[in-house]
């Protein structure tokens, strides 16, 4: 669903584009990655383009994976939502799935 969507960054890395930027993050390749700024709060958004329902979610993370993140939603200009939070993620394995239900991951 997400594969080739237009992606954006928070915050914004000057000049990062090929080497590391978040088109990378859904370019179904498995020796390129999204690597976001050193910040606590650096985010990553993909615009799947029209209203979708989501059932799953699939993260296959890169080395040195985010040690703490959330996944939130939203339709259009509406609030983002929390869908999923984890803290202290493991290093091993490097994919995670959810299946999605109507209001909870």
């Amino acid at each position: 669903l997400a594969l080739g969507r237009p992606a954006s960054e928070s915050p914004t890395r000057a000049g990062v584009g090929a080497r590391s930027g978040p088109a990378l993050a859904v370019d179904e390749s498995s020796v390129s990655a999204w690597v976001s700024a050193q910040s606590e709060t650096a985010s990553i958004s993909v615009s799947l383009g029209a209203f979708a329902y989501v059932t799953s979610v699939a993260i296959d993370w890169g080395p040195g994976g985010g040690q703490r993140y959330a996944l939130d939603a939203r339709v259009a200009g509406d609030a983002w939502l929390p869908v999923l939070e984890r803290a202290n993620r493991s290093p091993s394995p490097r994919s995670e799935h959810w299946l999605c239900r109507r209001g909870a991951p």
